[in-house]
């Protein structure tokens, strides 16, 4: 913050080393996810400048390429973008689908529930609902 000392080298490096930690849980926790076996869904909410690239197909299928390079079997794309924008996605290829929702929140109010477009999301997440939940053993500090 403005104003405030900065933290210690010492503090940086701890942090550093946590948050290397962390990355390499998720890291892990994906690729565990992708060579499974079982059906998985990824889900990319498509930036809004990437909607209208000309290039949107090849982005697209070099993501696939790269999601069976990393060993993903039994899995497809969910892809997320603004109704408005709905019309210049490509052709689903099977692996990859397409959604919509009305608009997107702000980027600076990501989780207002009351932008955005709530139904659409939920309307989605209904359709694309896991065939088991698994139980939190703890919650999250942001819940």
């Amino acid at each position: 913050r403005i104003g405030s000392a900065m933290p210690s080298p010492e503090a940086i490096a701890k942090d550093l080393d946590d948050l290397r930690g962390r990355i390499g849980h998720l890291k892990r926790k994906f690729l565990d996810y992708l060579a499974d076996g079982e059906s998985t869904l990824f889900v990319h909410r498509l930036a809004k400048a990437d909607a209208g690239s000309a290039n949107l197909d090849e982005r697209l299928s070099a993501l696939e390429d790269v999601l069976e390079g990393l060993g993903a079997r039994n899995w497809k794309l969910l892809v997320v973008c603004e109704r408005r924008v709905r019309g210049l996605m490509p052709p689903s290829d099977g692996k990859t689908v397409f959604r919509s929702v009305a608009e997107y929140n702000p980027p600076v109010d990501a989780t207002n529930r009351k932008g955005g477009d709530p139904a659409g999301w939920n309307a989605i997440f209904s359709e694309f609902a896991p065939a088991r939940i698994l139980p939190q053993p703890h919650g999250f500090k942001f819940e």
